[in-house]
């Protein structure tokens, strides 16, 4: 088997205001010794001067970022929309070879290579284990865009066994 010189070619989405950013670099560092070109797509607001730092300092990023509202904030579905579109245009341009989505809603969209969803958290299992109680009807749509993403994947994975159990 002849070695491969080309990078490998990664589009992998983030999130500013959450733990899925701290997950994200760490795995960006991780993957830059293994020969990956990653285009991170970061959302959800503004990075901070420190997260822009940090994410310079890996030369085998290139980092491109929107203030669309994330899947779980208030009303967020035409930023999602917006969001879906804006990754689809970055995947013509950039031609990943895999997808890795750290957002449930984009795994059900058409995509030009393997899509790999990472499930972080999950509205339904939270509300159990915090409220004690269902979701009610206002997360509805997340809960219907979250098992679409996850169906729409080829693989789906978490950082936990126990947060892959909990998954929609």
């Amino acid at each position: 088997m002849t070695p491969r010189t080309a990078p490998l070619r990664l589009l992998m989405t983030t999130d500013s205001v959450s733990g899925v950013w701290s997950y994200t670099l760490e795995l960006c560092r991780a993957l830059g010794a293994h020969n990956v070109r990653i285009l991170l797509a970061s959302m959800g607001g503004r990075l901070s001067a420190g997260q822009l730092a940090a994410a310079a300092r890996l030369l085998h990023v290139e980092l491109h970022q929107r203030s669309f509202k994330l899947e779980w904030m208030r009303d967020p579905w035409a930023d999602v929309a917006a969001a879906g579109t804006w990754l689809q245009w970055l995947a013509r341009e950039f031609q990943p070879e895999i997808l890795h989505f750290n957002h449930y809603a984009f795994g059900s969209l058409h995509w030009p290579a393997p899509v790999l969803v990472v499930g972080h958290t999950c509205v339904c299992s939270w509300f159990a284990a915090v409220r004690r109680q269902p979701v009610g009807p206002e997360w509805q749509r997340q809960v219907q865009a979250t098992r679409a993403g996850l169906r729409g994947a080829d693989v789906v994975t978490a950082p936990t066994a126990t947060m892959l159990a909990e998954l929609i």
